[in-house]
């Protein structure tokens, strides 16, 4: 009775915990790494093919259309192009028009809208009014928007 009594009863030194390893360790660092690399790598492949395919171009032209389409203007183009490097936003006969009475606002042949830094956007085009407009290396540039 006295060894069942023994045998229920917690020793007087409990076994060691077994140390914790740290969380950052050398194999877990490389593996986050090598997926953040992946993820990265997979990222910017998809970003050059929607690029290539044009699905940027039409997500701009689509939000053009709706912000204008909000103001009560109706467009409609025969070419958007947008391009990375510099950043640029073209034009090709393009048409505004009044949503509520469809008398021509404008229509431009070319235009081409690029940035340079934040908050500097200009536009380059042919108009038909030249006399607010002042020549920069042999183009008509307005002035910032």
């Amino acid at each position: 009775m006295d060894e069942e009594l023994e045998r229920s009863m917690p020793p007087d030194d409990p076994e060691p915990a077994p140390a914790r390893r740290p969380f950052f360790t050398r194999r877990r660092l490389l593996f986050a790494v090598g997926i953040t690399a992946a993820a990265a790598i997979v990222i910017s492949v998809a970003a050059t093919v929607m690029y290539r395919t044009g699905v940027f171009d039409s997500y701009v032209r689509n939000q053009f259309i709706s912000k204008l389409a909000e103001i009560g203007i109706t467009f409609s183009a025969e070419n958007v192009h947008l391009s990375v490097s510099p950043l640029t936003f073209e034009l090709q006969n393009a048409t505004f028009n009044n949503a509520a009475t469809g008398e021509k606002i404008m229509f431009i042949r070319e235009a081409k809208a690029w940035a340079y830094g934040p908050r500097s956007t200009f536009l380059e085009h042919e108009p038909r009014h030249t006399h607010r407009h002042h020549r920069h290396k042999g183009r008509r540039i307005v002035d910032n928007i």
